[in-house]
């Protein structure tokens, strides 16, 4: 997606000698495309994922990467990632995926489903849909064997005879014992569910600063057709439509893929030097400065001195748009160099410019 410069040459079908040259630039214009996919698809507790960006169009893209979970139950170790992808080129984004919380025990696994959504520059996002399996700490099996064997292990104690009085003191030891546990166990599960809902919220306000930015930079406020991001990167104003101030909104100078449409500077309000406006050279030159006043009312090329290449720039020309007059030049004596020609005829090479 670019300008690539061309020569057109005519010749004379009776005369081959005779030729003229044009000169032009061809514009091949931007065809985004990209695919996305996610690898893999389920991931396991504390597991990581891939998406998979393949830019299928003809110009480099940058795409914004944003991680999502409406449950909250599903957290990352980041939220965004943006990347620049050349054409037919692929990207590969990791991303570690993990529960914000894990039951303690169960006899069966959880699925959360979680999604990434591709943003380009320019076009439609894509969303891939992921699922993320959880597993208990303890199976129930097991849960229920510890349960059992303790549950046994009191009332057998309970008929010695003998040791009716040390299994009492033993039981009020071990119940004040197990209170404490119990206690100090509901302390600490307080304390992760305090530090979980801080790192939530932490990460719910990383989340909302990135979207908002990424939401910042999609938008054009300036309304000249390039976003504030896109203006950032190439040094224009995001909030000024012309930043150079010469006539030329920076979107009719440059596109969203970077493109000059007319190979002018948007940094540079006389991108040739010739002492006109870019502006001033597209539009007509309705009101050129006093010493260019033979330019008024003539189109001109903004990005040469000299339009009409007569070797006088566009800004003092009388006329800029109008072409030199061909000029036949005399090359050889015919009839001293080739006997080939007919007595009487004369050579001539001529050469035009567009």
């Amino acid at each position: 997606a670019q300008t690539y410069p061309y020569r057109l040459v005519l010749r004379s079908s009776s005369d081959q000698r005779i030729e003229g040259h044009a000169f032009g630039n061809l514009l091949v214009e931007p065809a985004p495309r990209f695919t996305a996919s996610l690898n893999p698809v389920r991931v396991k507790m504390g597991g990581s994922t891939q998406v998979i960006i393949q830019n299928t169009g003809n110009t480099e893209e940058r795409y914004t990467v944003l991680a999502q979970d409406g449950q909250e139950a599903v957290l990352f170790d980041q939220m965004a990632r943006r990347v620049t992808v050349p054409p037919g080129q692929e990207e590969r984004v990791n991303f570690k995926v993990r529960p914000s919380l894990r039951p303690m025990y169960g006899s069966s696994k959880k699925s959360h489903s979680f999604q990434f959504q591709v943003l380009p520059a320019v076009g439609e996002p894509k969303t891939q849909n992921g699922q993320l399996e959880v597993s208990p700490r303890l199976p129930k099996w097991l849960f229920l064997l510890l349960i059992g064997i303790f549950g046994i292990s009191l009332p057998l104690g309970l008929f010695s005879v003998n040791g009716i009085k040390s299994r009492a003191v033993q039981t009020i030891s071990g119940t004040a014992t197990a209170r404490a546990a119990v206690v100090e166990q509901e302390i600490v599960a307080a304390e992760v569910t305090r530090a979980t809902a801080i790192a939530l919220s932490a990460e719910q306000a990383q989340t909302a600063t990135a979207v908002a930015t990424i939401n910042r930079g999609l938008q054009d406020d300036d309304k000249d057709g390039l976003s504030n991001a896109l203006e950032v990167e190439i040094g224009t104003n995001p909030n000024l439509a012309d930043t150079d101030d010469d006539g030329l909104n920076d979107g009719e100078e440059i596109n969203s893929n970077k493109v000059k449409l007319l190979n002018t500077d948007p940094l540079n309000p006389d991108t040739d030097d010739d002492d006109l406006l870019d502006g001033q050279e597209a539009h007509g030159n309705p009101n050129p400065p006093p010493q260019c006043e033979t330019s008024k009312g003539f189109y001109t090329n903004p990005s040469q001195p000299d339009t009409d290449g007569d070797g006088e720039k566009d800004c003092f020309d009388p006329d800029p748009g109008d072409l030199p007059t061909p000029t036949p030049t005399p090359e050889v004596n015919l009839l001293a160099d080739n006997d080939s020609f007919e007595a009487g005829t004369n050579g001539f090479y001529c050469t035009y410019h567009w």
